[in-house]
């Protein structure tokens, strides 16, 4: 399964997914696995209602990151309505067994975006080297190593 995932700037900030899991503490840009008969652009639209609460329009596809013979598309994407942190999605609600660990949707400053350990690397060095703005016009494409 492929996945699709958001890159959404408001400020000097970037939402991402805090995540704890069998001891680790990491970072992830909000999104999941797209579903049968979904587009990457309606994958990212549905996993943010999901997760952040957030109603949103999809401005561009900014990277391609092949991971394990899968794509994951990460979408430049602006807010339309919502509130932030309401999402409802079962990861969200606590629905998933302790074992997959847990989801808490965060504000964090850009100016720390390289400080800590959000994954992919890549796509964080990316989003530092570009901002919200002034991504290349054609999508960059990435092999992220496994």
């Amino acid at each position: 399964m492929s996945r699709s995932a958001a890159i959404l700037i408001t400020g000097k900030h970037i939402a991402l997914i805090k995540r704890r899991r069998e001891g680790r503490l990491y970072y992830v840009f909000p999104g999941g696995q797209i579903e049968e008969g979904e587009s990457p652009e309606q994958a990212v639209v549905r996993e943010i209602e999901e997760e952040l609460g957030l109603n949103v329009q999809v401005e561009r596809l900014a990277v391609k990151v092949f991971y394990r013979e899968k794509i994951q598309y990460y979408f430049i994407i602006r807010t339309i309505s919502g509130t932030f942190g309401t999402g409802q999605g079962p990861e969200m609600i606590g629905l998933y067994p302790p074992e997959r660990g847990s989801y808490r949707p965060i504000w964090m400053p850009l100016a720390n975006l390289l400080k800590e350990n959000v994954v992919p690397r890549q796509v964080a060095e990316l989003v530092m080297q570009n901002g919200k703005t002034s991504w290349p016009s054609d999508v960059i494409q990435l092999n992220e190593a496994v």
